[in-house]
């Protein structure tokens, strides 16, 4: 019943999505702050590898997917995340391989320089 109260109200706000008007915006917040069983899109982001590795509890588990379900903004991100981890994987395929196409040369530049960074 929450769920579908909260679903109804974030339809009002047109989904949750930074680009729309501010008063909307806030409408999707505060649900995702007063509804029980719901998570904030900061919470959400905190619990994405936890999530992605399988290692959420079960009730922050049902939270992560009841707000995903509801923000399309949070499951865009959460796409994201996934793709970056498989591009990661994939250079750590083969070490002494090249490196794929997509793999932007700024990121090549801050793997390196992190790479050389002195440790503490």
């Amino acid at each position: 019943m929450k769920e579908m109260l909260a679903r109804t109200i974030l339809v009002l706000a047109r989904g949750h999505d930074a680009e729309r008007a501010p008063l909307r915006h806030r409408l999707a917040g505060w649900v995702f702050r007063h509804f029980p069983g719901m998570i904030t899109c900061g919470e959400f982001e905190r619990f994405m590898l936890d999530y992605h590795e399988g290692s959420l509890p079960e009730s922050q588990r049902r939270e992560f997917e009841t707000h995903m379900r509801l923000c399309g903004r949070c499951r865009h991100s959460l796409a994201g995340y996934r793709k970056a981890i498989a591009v990661g994987q994939r250079l750590f395929d083969d070490e002494m391989g090249p490196l794929p196409e997509e793999v932007p040369d700024s990121v090549v530049a801050a793997v390196v320089s992190a790479m050389n960074a002195p440790r503490n």
